[in-house]
């Protein structure tokens, strides 16, 4: 008889569902915070070499030389990463370039993962004649 009542009660099985679907949805959400934080880095990265190369192309007076055009490309770069690591090739940054002025950005994310931390190096390269 008691045994019975016992497979018949029904209370506190909301909460023994959400004890089985909770770890499953918050790793939904962190994971998908974290690579929106990795999209959101790389395109900056992308923007910021783009901004670069052009401003070595068509904004001389800004982009002098290999130092202001690497400082004016940290300067458009907003990803969450620390540092990113700009290069300056071509023309007006003193080398040669086949395709004019060529900017090269990398920068190494850090995804930390609980227990487990993962390092993702990003790159962007970008030409403007």
């Amino acid at each position: 008889m008691k045994i019975r009542r016992f497979m018949r009660d029904e209370q506190g099985l909301a909460a023994v569902e959400f004890a089985v679907l909770a770890p499953a949805l918050i790793m939904l959400l962190v994971g998908t915070m974290t690579m929106s934080i990795l999209l959101f880095t790389s395109t900056s990265l992308h923007f910021a070499t783009a901004e670069a190369a052009r401003c070595a192309s068509v904004r001389t007076t800004v982009c002098t030389d290999a130092s202001s055009t690497v400082t004016y490309a940290a300067a458009h770069y907003y990803g969450s990463a620390r540092a990113a690591a700009f290069t300056c090739t071509g023309r007006v940054c003193g080398g040669t370039a086949a395709c004019g002025n060529r900017v090269v950005g990398t920068v190494t994310m850090t995804l930390d993962v609980g227990l487990a931390s993962y390092s993702t190096p990003l790159s962007s390269t970008a030409c403007y004649p």
